[in-house]
């Protein structure tokens, strides 16, 4: 069963008087007491609004913006600022107001908005060269927004994967995320160490407390790292991803710890609809997924049954889970013997495979976006070229990107391949950066010649 619903974006200046927009929001908030999310297939190229009233236009224009539907109307908050606009409906037109008195703008890039009680919260982000893990509420009466202290800071970034692992659980009012940093520019020695820490946390809005639940299992590694994934909809029952290469629609559900795949002729029907200017929402059992032309809106009917297990977990039990149960002492034994053991064993282990490279399974060790990119950089050795920033940032998924987040982005993965490098074969480096002979003021990028052989022994 399919619904069409006609439906006129809009992209005018911020002002202070109404304008018809008969059918998007309208579609949106009839018979709706709900909150609902909307999605963007590529953030930043849908002008849900474009405000135009100061110096920060520019930036806005193509800026991410995170939109919702409440009882109170519309919300929208671009990426990278705090600022927040209220649409509302007036009879038959709608009004646009900016809520917010912020001046600032750039500590929060990547950040998850929601909303909770009624209210929007801001989560983490990335800005002044480091991630945050802080939790903002959005003072209505202040116009402003607060810190909300929780027992921890666990500090995210929707940039460290390509699918952000993210999903707010309204009925039960839990925050689950599934990527965080680790690592800290301003300290000496730790700059290197900002990668995705693989511990999946909640968090409890009631209790204000994080809790660790385990850690990220290898198929949803591959999953978030996939080029070939979009994040599509937020529903009742977790997130909603599409695979583009596989065909798939998965639904990552964090409470049951559980990947769910979608009927094939279902997700075939959304694979036809969807397009990378698509503008999508889930209400009442339905996906809503704008056409091209932005003219009309088609639905596909989804349910809890349409779903089956594809008998892969989100995550597995946190080994210092195994321990906590035990005294102190135990624990004190227990830790000390494991660290020993692990020197051991991992001295022994790095041996044997720095003179065996070839028996690697690369399964293991590389997820499938570093195999990809692997075997592009040795196309372009053995084509004698390199690879330029543009190319690195289309094949990491971040060529939309605002530059500051292609350049975390592109740094985090050339250090965490050859950390794995340097593990497995006892060498520093495999991907080389330096200065492009045309612009000194840029960077490029090549294989490490010396190790080609080995590559190629784990690449076919």
């Amino acid at each position: 069963m399919k619904k069409i619903v006609q439906l006129f974006l809009w992209a005018v200046p911020l002002v202070g008087h109404s304008q018809s927009m008969p059918s998007f929001l309208d579609h949106i908030a009839k018979d709706s007491s709900e909150t609902i999310e909307i999605t963007e297939a590529t953030p930043g190229t849908n002008a849900l609004f474009n405000p135009s009233d100061d110096i920060q236009a520019k930036y806005m224009r193509t800026a991410p913006v995170f939109t919702i539907w409440t009882t109170r109307g519309l919300l929208a908050q671009p990426d990278g600022t705090g600022r927040v606009y209220l649409v509302k409906k007036l009879g038959t037109s709608y009004s646009k107001v900016r809520l917010d008195s912020t001046i600032y703008f750039g500590y929060n890039f990547g950040s998850f908005p929601f909303v909770y009680n009624g209210e929007l919260y801001s989560f983490g982000g990335y800005g002044h060269w480091q991630y945050n893990g802080q939790l903002r509420r959005f003072v209505r009466e202040k116009a402003e927004w607060e810190l909300v202290p929780a027992n921890k800071k666990v500090r995210y970034f929707k940039g460290l994967c390509i699918v952000p692992l993210i999903w707010f659980d309204k009925d039960q009012a839990k925050l689950w995320v599934g990527q965080s940093a680790i690592g800290d520019e301003g300290i000496r020695g730790l700059s290197e160490k900002n990668s995705t820490n693989d511990t999946v946390y909640v968090l409890d809005l009631k209790r204000l407390s994080w809790d660790a639940v385990g850690i990220k299992t290898l198929p949803l590694k591959n999953l978030s790292s996939a080029t070939s994934a979009v994040p599509i909809a937020s529903t009742e029952w977790g997130q909603l991803v599409v695979d583009r290469i596989k065909k798939q629609v998965l639904l990552l559900d964090y409470t049951r710890n559980g990947i769910y795949q979608l009927k094939q002729e279902k997700a075939d029907k959304i694979q036809e609809l969807l397009t990378e200017y698509s503008i999508l929402y889930f209400k009442k059992g339905w996906l809503f997924v704008t056409r091209k032309d932005y003219k009309q809106i088609d639905s596909v009917k989804i349910g809890a049954m349409d779903f089956q297990s594809n008998g892969s977990t989100l995550h597995q039990k946190h080994p210092s889970q195994t321990i906590q149960s035990s005294s102190g002492k135990f624990i004190a034994i227990i830790a000390v013997a494991a660290i020993a053991l692990s020197f051991v064993v991992i001295f022994i282990w790095k041996r044997a495979v720095t003179g065996i490279g070839h028996s690697v399974n690369q399964h293991t060790f590389f997820s499938t976006l570093e195999l990809e990119v692997l075997r592009t950089f040795y196309k372009k050795y053995e084509q004698g070229g390199v690879m330029t920033i543009e190319e690195l940032n289309d094949l990491l998924g971040v060529g939309n990107k605002p530059s500051e987040i292609q350049k975390k982005h592109r740094s985090d993965f050339i250090i965490n391949v050859n950390k794995k490098w340097n593990v497995l074969f006892g060498f520093d480096q495999v991907i080389l950066r330096t200065r492009s002979e045309v612009d000194k003021r840029t960077y490029e990028y090549m294989l490490r010649g010396d190790q080609v052989a080995t590559l190629l022994k784990i690449l076919f």
